[in-house]
């Protein structure tokens, strides 16, 4: 292993663990001042909102992380299997958004109740806190050593609510904006995780599908562990 390997693994390293760090204090912070605001009732909603938003969420994983990071790992400038990897999840992303909309009907939600789920599952785009599409978006930064990018990104989105949080008092911040907020404050760092794609590793979204019966049967394993977990 040469120097400069070493410097890159070992940056990568600090950059994993500053990063989640940082990120779990500001979480803890703007999750714990949102609680004092919206009060028990409403802050137990939000979570049993976004509770059922992570779970629905896990249908559209596949399993497609780990063989998409194995495969760009040994040819870091093709993407098409990421891309196919995006568009499949996107696909399901809307068959799952229906499929959920129908549960939530079905099981007597209130209008404010169904708004809010929907508002909250596009997170499942935006957020890291999503493991769906940001996680995608991650590998070419996995691969080529350099996970500074999406740490700084994720203290960006955090920092970013934190301070939406704060103003909550002021602004008379009910469920309604701290649910806004929260899938808002990851816009930001979306689209500069996008820009600096395109500018370090010439990536670029593309309506591109191949491998698809290779990639579900290869990543079958790991989508039942998903299911399981």
């Amino acid at each position: 292993m040469t120097s400069i390997q070493s410097k890159s693994i070992l940056r990568n390293i600090f950059s994993l663990t500053t990063g989640q760090a940082v990120s779990i204090i500001f979480n803890f912070l703007s999750i714990t001042l949102a609680a004092r605001y919206l009060g028990v009732d409403s802050f137990g909603k939000f979570s049993y909102l976004l509770a059922l938003v992570v779970i629905v969420s896990k249908f559209i994983d596949f399993g497609f992380a780990p063989i998409v990071f194995r495969e760009l790992s040994t040819n870091k400038k093709s993407f098409a299997l990421l891309n196919t990897a995006i568009i499949i999840r996107g696909i399901f992303f809307f068959v799952v958004l229906v499929i959920f909309n129908l549960g939530l009907l079905l099981f007597d939600f209130n209008k404010i109740e169904i708004i809010l789920a929907n508002i909250l599952i596009f997170n499942t785009f935006l957020s890291t806190k999503f493991i769906s599409f940001r996680e995608l978006l991650d590998l070419p930064f996995k691969v080529n050593l350099t996970m500074h990018y999406p740490m700084m990104i994720m203290l960006i989105d955090n920092t970013i609510l934190f301070l939406l949080v704060l103003l909550m008092p002021y602004v008379n911040g009910d469920i309604t904006y701290f649910v806004t907020v929260y899938v808002l404050s990851n816009i930001p760092g979306f689209l500069l995780m996008l820009l600096l794609l395109k500018k370090k590793y010439n990536f670029r979204p593309e309506i591109k599908i191949e491998k698809v019966k290779w990639l579900f049967i290869t990543s079958l394993p790991f989508y039942g562990f998903v299911l399981v977990d």
